[in-house]
């Protein structure tokens, strides 16, 4: 997973020199050794724990980027640079599908899911993130998707932003940035 910093004023700049800052733990095979995994679009969100990452785990060469068995990969962070794995979920669909973003209620204390097959677009909410799976996706509702901000990096593809704040911002700044960017109140972490 690739991260870029962006204030008010500035473009995305990529985090790490544009290398990535998450990757998919290597599975074990019945024969002992290990098989490399990826991840791939992977979401950005506010959780209960600081921060939430859902990610669709796939071969290393993405040949099952489109398979109907799906495992996502749920890590949280406080800072974007220590990951912890919570859950593997497992979403044997009969659809392609891809996660477009998750939100946090704190109030409520329930996560609210944003799907989308090659037809429809729907949301699901449920309360505990690691019991997400196939029949509480089947159980979503129907809505219109409208992507909330356009991206300015043509070279990559676009994924979800959020807000961080300014001191999780200098922190990155600081320890993934190069070239001191000067990092403004209102930072979008991609």
């Amino acid at each position: 997973m690739h991260l870029a910093l962006k204030n008010n004023k500035s473009s995305f700049k990529p985090l790490n020199d544009d290398l990535g800052l998450l990757y998919a733990e290597a599975v074990e095979q019945p024969d002992g050794t290990f098989k490399e995994k990826g991840i791939m679009n992977p979401i950005i969100f506010q959780d209960q724990f600081s921060y939430g990452v859902l990610a669709k785990r796939v071969e290393m060469d993405s040949s099952n980027k489109h398979h109907m068995k799906v495992v996502y990969l749920y890590y949280t962070t406080r800072n974007f640079t220590e990951y912890e794995l919570k859950a593997e979920i497992n979403l044997q669909v009969e659809d392609v599908i891809t996660l477009l973003d998750c939100v946090y209620d704190a109030v409520s204390k329930e996560y609210t899911i944003y799907w989308k097959n090659k037809y429809y677009s729907y949301l699901c909410v449920i309360e505990h993130l690691c019991e997400l799976n196939a029949t509480s996706l089947s159980a979503s509702s129907k809505f219109p998707f409208t992507p909330l901000f356009m991206w300015d990096r043509p070279d990559i593809e676009q994924g979800n932003s959020i807000e961080i704040d300014d001191n999780l911002a200098e922190f990155l700044r600081k320890k993934l940035l190069p070239n001191q960017l000067n990092v403004t109140a209102l930072t979008k972490l991609l």
